[in-house]
């Protein structure tokens, strides 16, 4: 489990790029591009969302709606047509770590976090060190643990201030 505080000497601080990071004036990309550079700014962590299309593939995004896709999940090519390079998929991260060491992606994925979480850890575990799923629910610990995650990014605004820390003093 890692934390990250937020208090002054409480621990760690980490900076973690959003959404990529941003490139060329936009904050939110989602991209190679956006990966690229915040790795050659200095980023350890990096945060990338991620969809899953129609037919099971793994893509960077932040809401079908946000990509503009309203009202249905397109299926792979069709994404890839429709977006090109202004996003990414998870094949291509995961190439992309295969030659550039230290970074590590924070996985965000809203709409269907236990499939890409599940097809991460089956599909790429010599690069699962390497991920770090964000867990919105307690609940889900467990399972990332059991999948082989050795480090979580648990998202606590989602929980009442009283009962975040009796809850992670549980773990």
């Amino acid at each position: 489990l890692m934390v990250v505080s937020c208090e002054q000497g409480g621990g760690e601080f980490y900076y973690v790029a959003h959404a990529g990071g941003g490139v060329n004036e936009e904050a939110y990309n989602n991209n190679m591009t956006a990966l690229a550079s915040s790795y050659l700014r200095g980023f350890d962590l990096v945060e990338l969302d991620f969809l899953v299309t129609r037919d099971g593939y793994v893509t960077c995004g932040y809401t079908w709606e946000a990509e503009g896709w309203e009202g249905r999940v397109p299926l792979h090519n069709e994404f890839v047509l429709k977006v090109g390079r202004k996003r990414c998929t998870l094949s291509e991260v995961y190439s992309w770590l295969k030659v550039n060491g230290g970074v590590r992606i924070v996985i965000d994925a809203k709409e269907s976090p236990t499939f890409v979480w599940s097809y991460i850890a089956k599909n790429y575990p010599d690069v699962i060190d390497r991920f770090i799923p964000q867990a919105y629910d307690l609940s889900d610990i467990y399972l990332l643990q059991k999948l082989g995650y050795e480090d979580i990014y648990l998202t606590l605004y989602r929980y009442k201030s009283h009962k975040v820390w009796p809850a992670i003093e549980s773990l």
